[in-house]
């Protein structure tokens, strides 16, 4: 059977109702699995103390000392948070010597101090009405991001 154009309208319309049906039932499966759970939970530890359930349920949160030890390649090991930073910013951050610099990093250098920087003009600061017009746009209703700006 083929469909033509005013079946085609027709067919989303009872698939969403039967979606939204399903996906109501499911929300409603999931919240009652839930609170089983947790009487379950309730019960099988009734026994104990409620400070008991308390650590219990707390215990999710607890956060996992920082490892202040490191081996090194030589086979030893650090032994403070301090010098384990110290050892992984000379692995990933080591620093730029002159004296270490094979052929073509010596090219790379010369490329670049034979460069001149552009010539360009500085930027002018921002109005405080541009501030204010900027702020005003803003969704106040929004979570802030990484810069802290609702």
């Amino acid at each position: 059977m083929a469909l033509s154009v005013s079946n085609i309208s027709i067919v989303p319309e009872s698939y969403n109702k039967c979606y939204k049906d399903i996906k109501n039932q499911y929300k409603a499966e999931i919240l009652e699995a839930k609170l089983d759970s947790w009487k379950a939970f309730c019960t099988q530890h009734a026994n104990s103390s409620r400070w008991k359930i308390y650590k219990m349920s707390k215990a999710g949160f607890a956060r996992n000392p920082v490892p202040t030890t490191l081996t090194l390649l030589n086979g030893g090991t650090t032994t403070s948070a301090k010098k384990m930073a110290n050892v992984l910013l000379q692995k990933f951050f080591p620093d730029d010597s002159q004296s270490r610099d094979g052929a073509q990093h010596k090219n790379i250098r010369n490329q670049i101090a034979e460069t001149k920087p552009p010539d360009t003009q500085a930027v002018p600061d921002f109005l405080p009405q541009e501030m204010d017009e900027v702020i005003g746009k803003l969704h106040h209703k929004k979570c802030p991001g990484p810069d802290r700006i609702d």
